[in-house]
């Protein structure tokens, strides 16, 4: 990216953080003092932030110090890094609503009616660690990651999005879940004023009651691969290729988990300390996908 590149993003990126927050996020913000327009300003700060996670800075601090280094004249009055965290932290709540913003700003794949789901983990500490956690005890607690074969303390990131063909789903929901709660749970009190068309999911999904009432109600086909009985037999050849369509069809919403994390390195959160530092690391990386996606379409 050239100086002019990243000029530009910048400029796009505090007009767009302005408006929004002119709009609606203001209402999120809880002042902690008297000083209603502080001399570094709310847009500022999320600015700053966002600017270091498109940047792809790993941790707030290292998006803070590549700020503090490059753009020095563009934000005379960047405070001191402690200073700067604890008020990005009492922006936690308006990041949501920054996404929902956002969602509403990517074109949606034309008459698409094919829903894909699905669900990642964000740990907070794993193996042995997991159960001496501590960390925002409100909204974590010890799960299992099937597909890395861990236990780990933490939370679910969850994902609703709209197939679109040869490219990353267009996202339409994402919620945060305790790590033990179940991926069925979740969807069927995120997915009852889905319209009619058909959703796929993996195993975790699967249970007839629902299938029939979403089939019933909203004429939404749920679709998910046949799950073998433990210590039954072999699933039969018609069912190992219906789990191998369905696995196509939704391969590209774990392929937004996986895009991501590569991007945001949002699995990891280890190094948060508090209940506002992970919704900060949570939403705040997921913004920072969505503006990727917004500023390259």
């Amino acid at each position: 990216m050239t100086a002019s590149d990243w000029q530009d993003q910048l400029v796009a990126l505090y007009c767009l953080v302005c408006d929004e927050y002119r709009a609606h996020l203001w209402t999120h913000v809880q002042r902690q003092s008297n000083n209603a327009r502080p001399v570094f300003s709310d847009e500022e700060v999320l600015t700053v932030y966002l600017f270091g996670l498109l940047r792809h800075c790993v941790s707030v601090k290292d998006g803070y110090h590549l700020c503090a280094d490059l753009l020095g004249t563009w934000f005379p009055r960047l405070p001191s890094y402690s200073a700067f965290s604890h008020r990005l932290g009492a922006l936690s709540a308006a990041l949501p609503g920054l996404i929902g913003s956002l969602l509403q700003r990517l074109p949606a794949p034309s008459a698409s009616t094919t829903h894909l789901l699905d669900s990642m983990p964000v740990f907070l500490a794993q193996g042995v660690r997991a159960h001496a956690a501590r960390v925002a005890p409100e909204v974590a607690d010890i799960g299992y990651c099937a597909s890395k074969h861990t236990y780990y303390y933490g939370v679910k990131l969850h994902a609703l999005g709209l197939h679109a063909p040869r490219t990353l789903p267009r996202l339409e929901q994402a919620w945060v879940s305790r790590a033990s709660q179940s991926d069925l749970t979740e969807a069927k009190q995120r997915t009852a004023e889905l319209p009619a068309g058909n959703l796929y999911a993996d195993k975790a999904y699967q249970d007839h009651g629902w299938q029939v009432e979403l089939a019933t109600h909203q004429r939404l086909a749920l679709h998910t691969p046949v799950r073998r009985v433990r210590g039954g037999p072999p699933l039969d050849p018609a069912d190992r290729l219906l789990g191998t369509a369905i696995s196509r069809v939704r391969q590209p919403i774990e392929s937004f988990f996986s895009w991501l994390d590569r991007q945001t390195h949002v699995e990891d959160a280890s190094r948060v300390r508090s209940t506002q530092g992970l919704w900060v690391h949570i939403f705040g990386r997921l913004a920072a996908a969505l503006l990727m996606l917004l500023f390259n379409s």
